[in-house]
């Protein structure tokens, strides 16, 4: 029950969704497989330097480039995710 309880009281302390989302990732079975992957460049399970940077970046909340205006009228923040497309999807 102490466990449950821990968890509760974490997921309830984020002030904002996306942090409780990293957190619910985090914890979710299976969550971490593809850092078990060989990396086998002939079967397409190698991971380039950057996207090795974003996949970390994203995971534990870090600034992936500074906050600008997108083409398409949305703000983009430091983790590089436009609100824009998750308001209204059909522009993506």
């Amino acid at each position: 029950m102490g466990l449950k309880n821990d968890r509760t009281l974490i997921e309830d302390s984020f002030a904002e969704l996306s942090q409780k989302a990293r957190f619910l990732d985090s914890v979710a079975p299976h969550s971490r497989d593809w850092l078990l992957a060989l990396p086998i460049a002939n079967c397409g399970l190698r991971l380039d330097d950057e996207a090795v940077h974003v996949a970390v970046s994203m995971q534990l909340g870090l600034a992936l480039c500074a906050p600008h205006s997108c083409p398409c009228g949305g703000q983009v923040d430091a983790q590089s995710l436009n609100i824009y497309n998750f308001i209204h999807p059909q522009h993506r």
